[in-house]
């Protein structure tokens, strides 16, 4: 590499492209989360909680907009949003829109943002989570190694694994051999992430196909690619696919021939 060479962890120049919210309609601030946690593992964007405005402010304000009246409206934009939701409107922003003091120079200024507020929704006749706005555009890398890496990431919360990891620490065990071991766990989920976002991916394409065959203890142990080219091969040459199938051994008496 020359000196004039970025390294691969520098931002380069322009714009970085992600693929934007499906969903637009949440039953509640939880199943939004939820949505979002696996949005961002889909696409390895990372976003934080910014700037979010709380249920009795908003009801506040509508309050004071009525002019103290007490009573609802017909109106939608007037009604009370009901107080167990808590939070009536968030905003979160890329990792990197923000200066930490801490770490000045992490900001790239980002301006990726999703926004999502509680909204009356007219055609399930009750107060739902809408994703009202968002900018998916990075001008930072957005890959599942900058992902992976990321501090937040790589936090463990899972209540299984932090129980076996006191019951190592009572038990003597040496820092190093608790890393090991969360390394070892964290490693495996890794690999079934990656495996579910590859199978996503795949069958979002038009045309392709996944199977995934499980034994009796619902273990994967094969699972079957079939892009739209293949089966389209296969329904035109099938015997020249299927002798290939059957790894040289020839045992349904094909006769062997290259294309």
């Amino acid at each position: 590499m020359s000196d004039s060479e970025p390294e691969v962890h520098v931002p380069s120049a322009g714009l970085w492209e992600s693929s934007p919210i499906a969903k637009e309609w949440h039953e509640n601030w939880e199943a939004f989360k939820d949505y979002l946690e696996r949005y961002q593992e889909d696409t390895h964007q990372l976003f934080r909680l910014r700037s979010p405005t709380s249920v009795a402010r908003r009801n506040a304000e509508i309050k004071d907009h009525a002019g103290g009246s007490s009573s609802e409206t017909s109106d939608s934009g007037s009604m009370r949003i009901p107080q167990e939701l808590k939070t009536f409107w968030v905003k979160y922003i890329s990792t990197h829109g923000w200066q930490h003091k801490a770490y000045f120079g992490n900001s790239t200024e980002c301006k990726a943002d999703i926004k999502a507020a509680v909204t009356w929704n007219k055609e399930e006749r009750k107060f739902m989570v809408r994703v009202t706005g968002s900018s998916t555009s990075h001008n930072h890398r957005v890959d599942r190694a900058v992902y992976e890496n990321h501090p937040s990431v790589r936090r463990v919360e899972n209540p299984v694994l932090l129980a076996f990891v006191d019951v190592m620490q009572s038990s003597g065990s040496k820092p190093k051999r608790i890393m090991e071991f969360l390394r070892e766990r964290q490693e495996e989920r890794r690999v079934e992430q990656r495996l579910e976002t590859l199978l996503r991916g795949f069958c979002g394409r038009r045309g392709n196909r996944a199977s995934v065959f499980v034994d009796d203890e619902s273990l994967a142990q094969t699972i079957t690619l079939q892009t739209r080219q293949m089966r389209r091969w296969f329904k035109a040459f099938p015997e020249v696919l299927l002798a290939d199938a059957t790894h040289n051994t020839n045992d349904s008496r094909y006769k062997l021939f290259a294309l």
